[in-house]
């Protein structure tokens, strides 16, 4: 069997390769998962794939806007307690900018720097609408109050119950994932996970504990499968520089479980 996996997919396919390498004859494992299914890993995967991605948005900016944005977007405001609003709203145009990409990005990086400096700023649209933004509740408002008028805001708003009924969204991943993903974070151990991501990556945190905790959580026992690799298989794969969901970390890894596969690194 020949398999072109993505994502999750490469999962599938470098196991199938590492359990029946005698039925394996093209693998291409495009845009990997960590190969090795454990829930803590793959919260820090998350973390660090999500940095490299806003640290290469930041990086191919020209240096005007990116020497504005050391001016006024510091990553001190996305952990000043006493401003919790204009953190979420921080951290909501870094989400736009990392998962939206393409003509998203420049606006995002305008608004930053209007937000984050408190004035108006060329490329920020007064009616930047809730649906730019991902949903977070800290950035529930009435009908005609302005986002800026938020932004300086001391009370933040909470989850609701609704918000967590899907696993954040997740469902889908964390059925598989909390299947085939050996470990469960307890309570402790997800605190003591939370404050080391967000010290070394501080933009990538939210993003790990969603899944972290989605795949913690979902209701069944655990049936993880084999950690990928096999001297026999050869598969091609393709690593990606900056892409949130695959940290390039992984196809270094994947690599070294596949030995003789190669590496192709995309930018």
């Amino acid at each position: 069997m020949s398999i072109l996996g993505f994502s999750y997919g490469t999962a599938v396919a470098g196991v199938y390769g590492s359990t029946f390498p005698q039925f394996s004859k093209r693998l291409i494992l495009n845009g990997v998962v960590d190969p090795f299914p454990d829930v803590k890993r793959r919260g820090l995967s998350d973390a660090t794939g999500y940095t490299a991605t806003w640290n290469g948005i930041t990086t191919a900016c020209d240096l005007t806007v990116e020497q504005n944005l050391k001016e006024h977007f510091q990553v001190e405001l996305i952990r000043d307690a006493s401003k919790p609003t204009t953190a979420a709203l921080i951290m909501g145009l870094v989400d736009l900018a990392c998962q939206k990409g393409g003509p998203q990005v420049s606006v995002a990086m305008a608004c930053i720097e209007k937000y984050s400096g408190g004035k108006e700023v060329d490329g920020c649209p007064d009616n930047l609408t809730d649906d730019m933004l991902m949903d977070l509740p800290q950035l529930r408002r009435s009908k005609g109050t302005s986002l800026l008028s938020l932004a300086s805001s001391t009370s933040v708003s909470r989850s609701k119950a609704s918000d967590l009924s899907d696993w954040f969204g997740l469902s889908m991943q964390a059925m598989v994932m909390g299947t085939d993903t050996a470990g469960r974070l307890t309570e402790e151990a997800y605190i003591e996970a939370w404050k080391g991501w967000k010290a070394e990556y501080p933009y990538g945190t939210l993003w790990a504990l969603k899944w972290a905790a989605a795949t913690s959580t979902w209701p069944t026992n655990a049936r993880p499968v084999p950690p990928v690799g096999h001297a026999d298989v050869r598969p091609v794969i393709v690593g990606n520089l900056h892409d949130y969901n695959t940290a390039y970390l992984n196809a270094q890894l994947t690599k070294t479980a596949f030995p003789n596969g190669a590496l192709v690194t995309w930018q």
